[in-house]
């Protein structure tokens, strides 16, 4: 008898084990379905590149180049220096 309490307590213990290791999976495939979500939220809220015609591109670089020369990043070719 005391051979099968034995088993059955190191039985019980390894249950037990297993349990707590079931435990930390399932917690960790709980935050990777999270991550996964807020990834697939993040990607649906990207936005498509905008295809400009030659003209709107050409008014966006200048405006562009506007702001940067206001703000002293580019010099202004028609200043001498």
């Amino acid at each position: 008898m005391d051979l099968i309490k034995e088993i059955n307590d190191k039985y019980l213990a390894l249950e037990a084990e297993i349990d707590k290791k079931l435990e930390k999976v399932e917690a960790e495939e709980i935050k990777w379905e999270r991550q996964t979500e807020k990834l697939a939220e993040k990607l649906t809220h990207i936005q498509p590149t905008k295809v400009l015609s030659y003209e709107e591109a050409l008014m966006r670089n200048t405006n562009t180049l506007k702001k940067l020369r206001k703000r002293g990043y580019v010099p202004d070719p028609h200043s001498r220096l």
